[in-house]
């Protein structure tokens, strides 16, 4: 694959607390394979997740070549809000400080989904990093990216979408189109993700007979996630029209990589 030709490609980066990975899609041609510039793990937080992953692009300066890029932050401090808010700061930053008890909210990015906003933070100096580093990249949450696809299918009622990626789940709750949450969850086995989503109902007093559940992520454990609900749950199926690669990649990642070619 020739990648001299910037213009040709896509470039997408993921960072969560134990992996980050960049790579190339070609944005004429659905077919031809990812090339992987970077794919590193660690189990690591705060600045010490952020001086990994800046030394992880350093050590690989094909990613800071000009591509058009999508990065996609997994941090659980993502903040929901009323999209109307978007264009007032300091009510953003007020009401991101305030749920987050945190008294640093310099360096937030948001994005809007109709009627409502994420603000998210990630890591302190994250996003001047980004801004240094990725001028012009697109910046999102995984939990956006995972909320604007999953609004886009077709139908009404309760749905509870249920994504998993290595030790998270990421719990998307929609009732038609309105969001009523979206929130990652650590949950390493089986056991702990039945136990989420048996919070989340409880919590939003859901009828299991009457709503759907969608699991999507990693393949092995969502088979078994599938296999737990279905005797609990009469409605569970895998998350539909999901572009899929032979190796590895994060759902959230293969949806950003996927949009620049309008795949749904």
């Amino acid at each position: 694959m020739d990648t001299h030709d910037n213009g040709l490609w896509h470039l997408t980066v993921y960072l969560s607390h134990s992996r980050g990975l960049a790579f190339l899609t070609n944005i004429a041609n659905d077919d031809d394979e990812l090339k992987i510039l970077m794919d590193e793990s660690w189990e690591a937080h705060g600045q010490e997740l952020l001086e990994k992953f800046e030394n992880a692009v350093y050590s690989h300066p094909q990613v800071l070549d000009d591509y058009s890029a999508h990065i996609v932050v997994c941090t659980p401090d993502t903040v929901w809000i009323p999209s109307s808010l978007q264009y007032d700061d300091t009510a953003m930053e007020n009401l991101y400080s305030e749920i987050n008890r945190q008294d640093d909210s310099t360096g937030l990015f948001h994005e809007t989904d109709d009627d409502v906003m994420s603000v998210t933070s990630g890591i302190a100096g994250l996003v001047p990093f980004l801004s240094r580093t990725f001028p012009g990249a697109r910046v999102s949450s995984r939990e956006m990216v995972l909320l604007r696809k999953f609004r886009k299918y077709p139908g009404g009622g309760t749905r509870l979408y249920a994504t998993i990626e290595r030790d998270e789940m990421i719990i998307s709750l929609l009732n038609g189109q309105k969001l009523l949450c979206s929130s990652t969850f650590q949950a390493s086995s089986s056991g702990d993700r039945m136990y989420v989503i048996a919070h989340i109902l409880n919590c939003y007093h859901l009828d299991p007979s009457t709503m759907e559940i969608f699991v999507a992520g990693d393949a092995v454990p969502s088979s078994e996630l599938i296999g737990l609900l279905r005797e609990k749950v009469d409605c569970v199926m895998h998350t539909p029209s999901l572009p899929c690669f032979d190796i590895d990649i994060p759902l959230s990642a293969r949806i950003v990589c996927r949009g620049t070619k309008s795949v749904s």
